[in-house]
């Protein structure tokens, strides 16, 4: 976290979940980060980093897609995790909710079991 810190880091806004727990992350590491770019625009992150702009802490999917445009990944230890849930009206679902719904679940079994 130290190493990460002490580069240009691209970032979400202040108030955004993502911003929280990379600034509680540093702040733990006891470090102040410095923040070069913050946006918004999360489509952004890739190119900016693969620029030169800068470091970003980004979910796993966005780090597969940002080294195949040339970036280099690495892993953060220990890893930064935070909770995100799927929210389902009582009623019954529509086709499409219940396409989306099963794959995701899947999706987060699985990768709370490749990162246990």
């Amino acid at each position: 976290m130290r190493e990460l810190a002490a580069g240009p880091l691209l970032t979400s806004p202040e108030g955004t979940s993502t911003r929280r727990l990379l600034t509680e992350a540093v702040a733990a590491a006891g470090v102040e980060p410095r923040v070069a770019v913050e946006t918004e625009q999360r489509e952004a992150i890739i190119p900016l980093v693969v620029a030169g702009a800068g470091v970003a802490v980004v979910p796993r999917g966005v780090a597969h897609a940002a080294q195949r445009q040339g970036a280099t990944v690495a892993r953060l230890r220990p890893p930064l995790r935070r909770t995100i849930g799927i929210i389902v009206r009582a009623a019954p679902l529509s086709p499409a909710a219940r396409q989306f719904r099963t794959p995701a679940l899947e999706l987060g079994a699985r990768d709370m079991r490749d990162d246990g």
